[in-house]
């Protein structure tokens, strides 16, 4: 009951503006690269059977300060430019953002368009990044038929992608980072069958 509380807390926060919360935007091309800051990328997808459920993947940043306010990522599928050619049940897009030097987590992720919420992790997905940093962070893909996420390293193939779709990157080096955040599988509260079986395969 408590998880379902904080989903819904997290998705009408998400809906709108986060409360108590400074969500961190996509970085603006058309500005240079702030040296002082770190560059985060990736690509985040979803699979569907009728139609997507809005996929939030939830990063937040480890403040050195206790009392500053909640610095948090939102990576998203919808409203966002379909990246995803050819397949009718999937869509996602890569993502670039650029943020300050530190230790940033995975700290859950739902569908905005769907019950349930992301289950407790066994370890906590951490990463850190300095400044002038450009990091690559996995392919993160949700299923809406068994309700889990993963995460796979797939560096090569995805920094050409990220490039292609943001010139902006062309001459910057991207270290791969996805290594120590992959995962099979992280389930929602809901992926389970009529017998309570599990659906995701955990790590």
């Amino acid at each position: 009951m408590f998880k379902r509380i904080l989903g819904l807390a997290a998705m009408l926060s998400l809906g709108g503006c986060v409360t108590g919360s400074n969500m961190i935007d996509r970085a603006d091309e058309h500005k240079l690269i702030d040296s002082q800051k770190a560059i985060v990328v990736g690509f985040v997808s979803e699979g569907f059977l009728t139609q997507p459920h809005g996929l939030n993947v939830l990063l937040k940043y480890h403040d050195p300060n206790p009392q500053a306010k909640a610095t948090r990522i939102a990576l998203t599928t919808l409203d966002q430019n379909n990246e995803v050619r050819g397949n009718t049940h999937m869509m996602g897009n890569t993502f670039v953002y650029e943020v300050p030097a530190g230790t940033y987590e995975i700290t859950h992720w739902y569908y905005r368009f769907y019950d349930g919420f992301s289950a407790d992790q066994k370890k906590p997905l951490l990463f850190s990044v300095k400044p002038g940093d450009a990091v690559y962070i996995g392919n993160f893909h949700a299923n809406s038929l068994t309700m889990c996420l993963s995460n796979r390293d797939d560096f090569a193939k995805a920094v050409i992608d990220i490039k292609k779709a943001h010139p902006f990157l062309a001459n910057v080096a991207i270290t791969n980072l996805s290594q120590d955040l992959q995962f099979p599988g992280w389930p929602n509260t809901k992926a389970t069958d009529v017998f309570g079986k599990g659906l995701c395969k955990v790590q």
